[in-house]
């Protein structure tokens, strides 16, 4: 398997992206690749990107979880300043969107999103995890992650769903440094789209990857509340609409987890 290298990864972004990246490191191992820029980067200008091979301490979107982040996988994460802190809420769908568009614009089949922040592979029996997404702010910069099973074999996952690979929606799949690069550009067209757009078309182009509209679902809120409907798509603040018998309920992503 090709191993994660910060020249072939900066060799393959874009001229442009080149210049707005003002470092790329790769580490074999580390506890969170978040937590590195956080500790290292916050408020620096430009972009900052960090991957690594493996993880130890890879963090779930509610905290206070540790997710396997074994080799065969890519973590990479990245960070800019961002003067709209109130984005942050859409920050994770619009990242998730970003790479599942990157994907399908790779060769990949059958991607969707399950709102707010997973990448999966679908068919119509089942669904399986590709990989995910986790947004952090501080200190008037944002910090957005991904991980994607690339080469890691099928298996069960700790959520409601079992996880899969690349190969299972790709034909070939590209390099993993390809990969790198592409996903790293993709989160930064994120920032961009946000900096610049605010709410953008996020629900138009989540649309095309909702993997939870017409289900019907469990939402727990972080009080306890379940709220029982039918996921009924997103509002433009990233929000999701949930039908129920009290009528349309919005749910934010910092507030609750979902079942199906």
């Amino acid at each position: 398997m090709e191993m994660l290298s910060e020249t072939d990864i900066f060799s393959a972004l874009t001229p442009a992206d080149k210049k707005e990246v003002k470092s790329l490191v790769v580490f074999e191992q580390i506890g969170s690749t978040n937590d590195y820029l956080i500790e290292n980067k916050i408020g620096s200008p430009g972009f900052h990107v960090c991957l690594a091979e493996s993880q130890t301490q890879g963090k779930g979107r509610r905290g206070g979880r540790c997710w396997d982040s074994p080799p065969g996988g890519i973590y990479l994460s990245v960070t800019s300043q961002c003067s709209r802190v109130a984005l942050l809420p859409r920050l994770g769908l619009t990242a998730a969107v970003e790479v599942a568009e990157t994907l399908q614009s790779l060769g990949a089949n059958h991607v969707g999103v399950k709102w707010p922040n997973d990448i999966c592979r679908f068919d119509k029996d089942s669904v399986s995890k590709l990989g995910g997404v986790l947004s952090e702010c501080a200190a008037g910069s944002c910090v957005v992650g991904v991980g994607l099973n690339y080469a890691r074999p099928e298996g069960p996952e700790h959520d409601d769903y079992a996880w899969t690979n690349l190969e299972q929606v790709m034909t070939k799949p590209p390099g993993r440094n390809s990969l790198a690069a592409a996903t790293a550009a993709a989160l930064m067209r994120t920032f961009r789209s946000l900096q610049s757009t605010g709410k953008s078309d996020l629900a138009r182009r989540y649309a095309r990857f909702d993997l939870l509209k017409g289900r019907r679902i469990r939402a727990r809120t972080g009080t306890g509340t379940v709220i029982h409907g039918i996921a009924a798509g997103i509002t433009r603040d990233a929000e999701l609409r949930i039908s129920s018998e009290c009528g349309v309920q919005l749910c934010r992503a910092d507030e609750v987890s979902i079942r199906w």
